[in-house]
């Protein structure tokens, strides 16, 4: 799904963890080629306290070469989540430590920190993950393969941003039985490095 401007916007999407044969023979059968990727560094912030987190929320920096995003997004459900963009015409690098609240100007996302009481100095920079990722535009919405590095980790990831869920879930569950993928819903990125930090401590 695009995002807009200001908009509060409904993400739909399924996502599968991949194996790197997985993913190399997606890429293949989607004629994806190798440098085509687009390199993005996400930055995750919460309050000391994880106040985001318990929320079902997670508020992240997206550094792109030449632009940058502020993304706030709230799980509904195992599909569906809450998103509001804030884009930026340059890149936020190195990503800060901590926010300054001049640095977010989009009403929607000053409206919810102060509808859940944070204060954004209050946030602080808790993981950062590094994605490759390759974009394959289908008739049931843009699929995005995903190889992310973190905590001395790589993983990988097959994702659809459906635009029917019905219609995209068909479509996403007859590519997880051609490729030999078990049908089970990936954890989001935060959740996968934080697991991954904790175990590293």
């Amino acid at each position: 799904m695009l995002l807009k401007e200001g908009a509060h916007l409904i993400e739909t999407e399924a996502k599968v963890l991949l194996t790197l044969q997985q993913f190399t023979q997606l890429k293949q059968y989607f004629n994806v080629e190798d440098e085509s990727f687009l390199y993005q560094e996400n930055t995750y912030y919460d309050t000391v306290n994880s106040t985001l987190k318990d929320l079902r929320s997670a508020f992240r920096l997206r550094n792109f070469k030449t632009t940058s995003e502020w993304t706030l997004k709230q799980s509904l459900n195992q599909y569906d989540a809450l998103e509001i963009n804030q884009s930026n015409n340059q890149p936020i690098q190195p990503a800060p430590s901590t926010i300054e609240p001049q640095w977010i100007h989009l009403e929607a996302l000053q409206s919810f920190f102060k509808d859940h009481h944070i204060d954004l100095s209050t946030l602080h920079k808790t993981y950062q993950i590094e994605t490759y990722r390759y974009w394959i535009a289908t008739p049931y919405g843009d699929i995005a393969l995903d190889k992310s590095q973190y905590a001395n980790i790589t993983d990988y990831e097959m994702e659809l941003e459906m635009t029917n869920l019905k219609e995209g879930l068909i479509f996403f569950n007859q590519l997880l039985e051609q490729f030999n993928i078990p049908n089970e819903p990936a954890p989001k990125k935060i959740a996968r490095v934080a697991q991954a930090t904790k175990r590293s401590i």
